[in-house]
């Protein structure tokens, strides 16, 4: 079914990071067949009037916010719990999608937390989507970790413990570890060698947007475009998720 239509009425929530915020504009660019808005939020957002005539609503909320000292970093729960306020008002049932994930920051208890929090909301009927860890951080980058074979081997052991309890949780998986973990020569920008994705200003000149520019007229003339075949490839696979 055409994303356009399934998520008429639905009220969408993105928690992660910049790899989860790029399937959150892909998602848009889907809906409404070009992408007006964008931007590097790093904190919180919503597109409550921006989607499908009006007809769908987004929201996204950055985590987690690595930049910090720890004594300041925002709790999980607590940054879900603000942008489930932010939204209301939420129904209880797959009208209410929940988008979680990011590189590799996503817990097995996360999971967990999730799922005893919509319990006591009352919102244990929402369709909840967890996408998985991602490869990188193997690249040497001032300011950023960098994980040998042995600390990679130990990023797939958590991701497969990941996608048992989000199952048993009754959740939607979609497995971008095993996506992204052989096809780090196609990371995009991003100084974390971690993105599978780039959001291109159509105002520039490159051949490569004036393509896309004369593919999108009739969408009348969109200002961005997200590029990036893997991050549409399981972008796709979560609108689907969404759609079923």
């Amino acid at each position: 079914m055409e994303a356009k239509t399934c998520l008429v009425k639905k009220k969408i929530l993105f928690v992660g990071d910049s790899t989860n915020r790029g399937m959150m504009y892909y998602l848009m660019q889907k809906i409404n067949g070009s992408l007006h808005q964008w931007e590097k939020t790093h904190s919180m957002k919503v597109y409550s009037s921006a989607l499908n005539d009006d007809q769908t609503s987004v929201s996204f909320a950055y985590f987690p916010q690595f930049w910090l000292p720890s004594y300041r970093k925002p709790d999980f729960l607590k940054a879900l719990h603000h942008l489930m306020a932010k939204f209301m008002p939420l129904y209880n049932s797959t009208d209410t999608i929940l988008v979680v994930g990011g590189v590799q920051w996503l817990r097995p208890s996360h999971v967990t937390a999730i799922k005893s929090t919509l319990i006591s909301l009352g919102l244990s009927g929402i369709k909840v989507i967890i996408k998985t860890l991602g490869s990188g951080f193997h690249l040497p980058v001032p300011g950023v970790v960098e994980l040998d074979s042995e600390g990679q081997m130990k990023v797939s052991r958590r991701n497969e413990l990941l996608i048992k309890t989000s199952v048993a949780a009754g959740f939607e998986v979609i497995d971008t570890h095993t996506m992204t973990i052989t096809r780090y020569k196609e990371f995009l920008t991003g100084k974390c060698g971690c993105h599978f994705h780039k959001v291109v200003d159509l105002k520039s000149h490159s051949k490569e947007v004036v393509d896309i520019l004369r593919d999108e007229q009739k969408n009348g003339h969109p200002r961005y475009h997200v590029l990036g075949s893997i991050n549409s490839a399981y972008s796709d696979i979560m609108i689907s998720r969404m759609c079923s």
